[in-house]
């Protein structure tokens, strides 16, 4: 059996003194690395930015069309076009949930629920994101977060200004309807 992989803060990053008391030292990347074997654990909050088409290109060594086929017949489940208009859009602007990527390399089915994606793309448990949250969370621009702001995609509780502190305040209930409404099958 392998030991479990443990973090501890108060103790220094020595793996030498660290083995020999029988720990292996590292930060846990998913909840998965300290949950007991054979029992679920909750979804992180805040997980990794999303992944683009381009970004998957380079992960799963596919072509874009072949990204697309996966999308579309279920193998990568919680896709999202974030396209401004996307009854018009020329090429969509599609987004990757990473722990499906995950369970997609270990060849394992996605099981995430809604309530799970929620906590996987925001932050925090708070009422309000900020631009910066929300750029960071689905891997777009500024100026695209700006610009779901402008069609009222999402909304902007604040006056977003240039400088520290000036990025834009959305509402979280927004963001993720906007997410829910544009899920990509």
């Amino acid at each position: 059996m392998a030991p479990l992989r443990v973090f501890d803060p108060a103790r220094p990053m020595n793996n030498a003194t660290n083995q020999s008391a029988g720990l292996v030292v590292s930060q846990p990347h998913t909840a998965h690395e300290v949950a007991p074997a054979g029992v679920p654990a909750p979804a992180a909050r805040g997980g990794l930015p999303m992944f683009s088409i381009a970004g998957l290109v380079s992960v799963l060594d596919r072509t874009p069309d072949q990204i697309r086929d996966l999308i579309e017949f279920g193998s990568l489940l919680w896709a999202f076009d974030l396209s401004l208009m996307p009854e018009r859009a020329v090429a969509k602007e599609l987004r990757v949930l990473p722990h499906c990527v995950e369970d997609f390399r270990a060849g394992r089915v996605c099981n995430l629920e809604w309530n799970d994606v929620a906590r996987l793309v925001t932050p925090h448990d708070g009422q309000i994101l900020t631009g910066v949250e929300i750029q960071r969370s689905v891997n777009v621009s500024g100026s695209h977060v700006t610009a779901l702001i402008r069609r009222k995609l999402i909304k902007c509780v604040s006056i977003p200004r240039t400088g520290p502190g000036g990025s834009a305040r959305v509402t979280a209930a927004s963001f993720l309807e906007f997410l829910k409404h544009r899920r990509f099958f």
